[in-house]
């Protein structure tokens, strides 16, 4: 999956910084016999692992914002990552 510069800057523009962090992930799907296949996204965090509102991104990017991951830290509380997909 790719992501363009301008989306970026949309990003930056939402979000009110550049103090985001893009990253890369997959899932791996099962296929026919020995085949697999990866079903890749781009990951997002925002700040130190900020949560934001994904649906509201969403609509600003024109592409499926979901929530990635949603951890509580005993030392750092929640933490948040999105990816885009």
């Amino acid at each position: 999956m790719r992501i363009s510069l301008q989306k970026l800057k949309q990003i930056e523009k939402w979000y009110g910084s550049d103090n985001f962090e893009i990253g890369a992930g997959g899932d791996i799907m099962d296929g026919r016999g020995d085949h697999k296949y990866l079903n890749e996204y781009i990951t997002l965090r925002f700040g130190y692992w900020s949560q934001i509102d994904n649906k509201e991104l969403s609509e600003v990017i024109g592409k499926t914002v979901e929530l990635d991951m949603e951890v509580e830290d005993d030392e750092c509380g929640w933490q948040y990552s999105y990816k885009i997909i």
